[in-house]
């Protein structure tokens, strides 16, 4: 049962990086689209997405091979370590 808090709280900070460039990219294109500047829009949004995908991949890759580092950030129990581990991959 604590395993799968462990687990929800690795998700959930996982999805909060995402979840910001989404948030920042609102604001982003809000202002340049106000300011008529719509291949600045172009622009950043190539940026955010090349950006959102590396990190997107790299917490994949960390969840996969190193899912009881993420893991112990949240709890010292071993047994809950593994199988929070076990659930991430």
């Amino acid at each position: 049962m604590i395993s799968a808090v462990v687990v929800s709280r690795t998700q959930i900070t996982a999805i909060a990086i995402p979840t910001a460039f989404l948030q920042s990219m609102a604001v982003f294109t809000a202002q340049n689209v106000g300011a008529g500047n719509r291949e600045r829009c172009q622009k950043g949004l190539h940026y955010m997405l090349a950006t959102a995908l590396g990190v997107g991949v790299v917490l994949s890759l960390v969840c996969e091979f190193g899912g009881s580092i993420m893991a112990s950030v949240f709890t010292n129990d071993a047994e809950t370590i593994y199988y929070a581990a076990q659930y991430l991959k």
